[in-house]
């Protein structure tokens, strides 16, 4: 009986290990077929940031060839490939180029461009597509390439002084920096223009100057900056980038140091794109001569041209035979006006009647012989007026979406001054009553070689309030100068004695929109200035 009772015990035992075992058996299979259903997913998205991460490494390389050829593009963009593209670098073509240390699964990028020659020598922007590849997987990103510049600044200059060539003055101190010796402490040296209390700043600005702040001015971007470095001579105190009696306000931000930008020379670039001796399609703009007078007026302009008196203009822009008479024709992408060889008074409206002009290094600033742009009005589309001399705004001059939306966006770039117009009589009296001063600019606005600046600014009786933005010099897009033009003058409290208070305000859309042909700084670096996939 025992070992009947044994042999009852141990065939018990064998049939729960055997049970036991299928049942680890049939977890362990569960397992395995778990593990290996998810493998494929895994490799995929392994294969799929992997191929992200090439299609960024394309976008990086070509960035790095402009970067080290600024005309890279010229020869390989969409429309000039096939004839004179970089053959040798296998980035452009379809097999692209391994990603070394992924020999045993290639990854692998190639790219194209997108845009043909003339489209980016017109906006200033490459339209790049690239393809990264591991296994099976493949991701595309469209990128926007552009050179960093002036457009993305509110506020610009290079040095924070008064043009030497407004007072007369023939010193060159006053075109040095003001931590640059041999005058390392220039107050008193040269005219200084202030920072004041009452003055917003409402976006990114750059000055190669140190910053003179004087009153609690409101900097409302954290992108406020200055090349005022820690090695110059005088050094800035920590955390103390500007000098003068001032502090920005607190609601804001103070300046950091950014390394300098460099302005062009002059804005010949800009005119061969009006260039009457070429095709409309290198040269699409209009080219006219001496005084200018340019009403913008939806998606044309009334064009006022007296000098402009032969054919070395084209018959879509003007009629020459008739230059007395004030002409309508359709807003080009590009005016460029030319100086005047000789002529006889202007007739254009300016001077105004009781007007004394203003003299620049002994000169009036009125001169048929000049080639100036006298604009206002409101234009719809893409458009930059360029002049070899100065371009004065002589009224609001806006864009029919005006409120930082839209695709109409205004260039003016003048080889001298920009002025906002602002007559006085011999007594110094302001002769525009108030409601028909100029108000608001939207435009980005260079001067290569002076200023951006209120004509008469220490003259009249004052056009703005602190406490009224509508009264200020509102203007909504950019502004670069040479130097520091002034738009009134005023105390550290806020109260204005003469001329405007700012109210400048950034826009945005200029860092991916800028007007036709705008110029770029000396040697600015290209980078992604939008991405998408």
């Amino acid at each position: 009986m025992r070992r009947l009772r044994m042999r009852d015990d141990q065939g018990f035992t064998l049939v729960a290990v055997m049970g036991t075992m299928s049942i680890l058996t049939v977890f362990l299979l569960a397992s395995l077929a778990y593990a290996m259903t998810n493998m494929a997913p895994n490799r995929k998205d392994q294969d799929s940031k992997a191929a992200m991460a090439a299609a960024q490494a394309g976008i990086d390389d070509f960035v790095s060839r402009l970067n080290g050829n600024d005309s890279y593009w010229v020869n390989n963009s969409s429309d000039k490939f096939a004839a004179s593209g970089d053959t040798s670098n296998a980035a452009f073509a379809a097999t692209g180029v391994s990603i070394p240390g992924t020999a045993s699964g290639p990854v692998t990028y190639h790219y194209s461009v997108l845009s043909a020659s003339t489209q980016t020598t017109q906006s200033g922007i490459i339209r790049l597509q690239s393809t990264g590849k591991s296994r099976n997987a493949s991701r595309t990103l469209l990128a926007q390439l552009q050179p960093s510049g002036f457009l993305r600044y509110i506020y610009f200059t290079d040095i924070e002084a008064l043009d030497p060539a407004l007072w007369n003055s023939s010193r060159t101190d006053c075109s040095r920096y003001y931590y640059v010796p041999p005058t390392p402490s220039r107050p008193g040296d040269c005219v200084e223009i202030q920072f004041t209390g009452g003055d917003e700043i409402k976006g990114p600005l750059h000055s190669n100057d140190a910053l003179q702040i004087n009153g609690s001015t409101l900097f409302t971007d954290p992108k406020t900056e200055t090349s005022w470095a820690d090695g110059a001579s005088p050094a800035p105190a920590a955390n103390h980038r500007w000098w003068g009696t001032g502090t920005p306000d607190s609601a804001g931000y103070k300046p950091i140091y950014q390394s300098p930008v460099v302005l062009p020379a002059a804005n010949t670039e800009i005119q061969k794109y009006a260039d009457p001796a070429k095709t409309d399609t290198e040269a699409p703009g209009c080219q006219y001569f001496g005084q200018t007078r340019i009403r913008f007026a939806g998606n044309q302009m009334m064009v006022l041209s007296p000098g402009t008196t032969s054919s070395s203009t084209k018959a879509r822009c003007y009629n020459y035979l008739t230059p007395n008479t004030e002409q309508t024709v359709a807003i080009p992408p590009v005016v460029y006006i030319q100086q005047l060889g000789s002529c006889s008074g202007s007739g254009i409206g300016y001077p105004a009647y009781g007007e004394v002009p203003m003299v620049v290094a002994g000169k009036s600033v009125y001169d048929c012989h000049n080639g100036d742009a006298f604009v206002q009005g409101t234009a719809t589309g893409q458009v930059t007026v360029a002049t070899a001399n100065d371009i004065v705004v002589t009224g609001d001059l806006k864009t029919t979406t005006n409120n930082l939306t839209g695709t109409d966006v205004i260039g003016l770039v003048a080889n001298n001054y920009v002025w906002v117009y602002h007559p006085v009589n011999s007594s110094g009296t302001n002769l525009l009553p108030s409601a028909s001063a100029v108000r608001e600019i939207d435009a980005a606005v260079l001067s290569v070689a002076h200023s951006f600046l209120v004509q008469n600014w220490a003259k009249g009786a004052p056009l703005s309030n602190s406490s009224d933005d509508a009264t200020k010099l509102t203007v909504k897009g950019a502004i670069a100068q040479k130097y520091r033009g002034p738009v009134g003058t005023g105390y550290s409290d806020g109260t204005i004695a003469s001329g405007y208070l700012k109210n400048y305000i950034y826009d945005p859309r200029l860092m991916t929109l800028p007007p036709p042909y705008f110029l770029k700084p000396v040697s600015a670096p290209w980078g992604v200035s939008k991405l998408s996939e």
